[in-house]
């Protein structure tokens, strides 16, 4: 094993940054969304080896060219050059609610399960953009607080984590129980026994709920990220995660506020 092998890996979160050409509303900084990832991405400039957009990178107006603007900022952060040379820093998308309704799964980065091996960790992303009759959004919109993770998806998870030594579980949507269940998929609960039941998950990194939550359910951890759109300190700050991959766990989980 190399040099490069044995050194720590660092991996940075950020959640829901819903931009739009549009004026902030609701607390919501629309307009700011480029300016407010760009900030994270400076603080993390050379330190981080893996992104994860957990997903609403927009928010839906002017979709195309406000989506095609953020995805060009996080490749020059992945160290995308012109002409689209190789990355230098792999960035794993997840779909969120509001990429769904406003673009067809082909034009976004990231739609239905996939996976991922990156700095010695084993990836699982979850695409919770279907409604309870499993027909995934697809650019319409639909209700978001009626999500689902459709069949295909669980048996493909099953069968993913029967497969691996261990992964790390993302989703937009909020997995782990809440009182609030409109950020929860309709059947967060028979995906969370899927997870418990492998004991394979080191933790579950989710976005959707802007104020951010954290919480052990079974002995996962669910990590909720809050958003980048709005100030949720109160300080004009952005938060994002950082989090360390260290022989092969992942570990030093931190919010950070930039």
């Amino acid at each position: 094993m190399g040099e490069e092998d044995m050194r720590v890996k660092r991996v940075c979160f950020f959640a829901d940054v819903q931009y739009a050409p549009i004026a902030p509303k609701n607390g919501r900084l629309y307009d700011q969304g480029l300016v407010r990832l760009k900030r994270i991405f400076e603080a993390v400039q050379g330190r981080a080896d893996l992104y994860v957009n957990l997903g609403d990178s927009i928010n839906g107006e002017e979709a195309q060219p406000s989506y095609q603007a953020l995805m060009e900022l996080c490749d020059r952060a992945a160290g995308v050059k012109e002409g689209g040379s190789a990355r230098v820093r792999p960035f794993i998308h997840v779909p969120g609610n509001h990429d769904g309704f406003a673009l067809p799964n082909a034009a976004l980065r990231s739609s239905g399960f996939r996976t991922y091996d990156e700095c010695g960790l084993h990836w699982i992303v979850l695409d919770g953009n279907y409604d309870w009759n499993e027909i995934a959004y697809d650019g319409q919109e639909g209700d978001w607080t009626r999500c689902w993770i459709p069949k295909e998806q669980q048996l493909a998870l099953q069968k993913d984590l029967a497969q691996c030594d261990s992964a790390i579980v993302l989703c937009h949507y909020n997995l782990d129980p809440r009182e609030d269940s409109r950020f929860m998929p309709g059947n967060a609960e028979a995906i969370r026994k899927i997870l418990e039941d492998s004991g394979k998950v080191q933790a579950v990194f989710q976005g959707h709920y802007h104020e951010g939550y954290e919480q052990v359910v079974n002995g996962i951890p669910y990590h909720t990220i809050p958003a980048v759109c709005e100030d949720v300190l109160g300080n004009g700050t952005v938060v994002y995660a950082t989090a360390d991959v260290i022989d092969g766990r992942l570990t030093n989980f931190l919010l950070c506020a930039q």
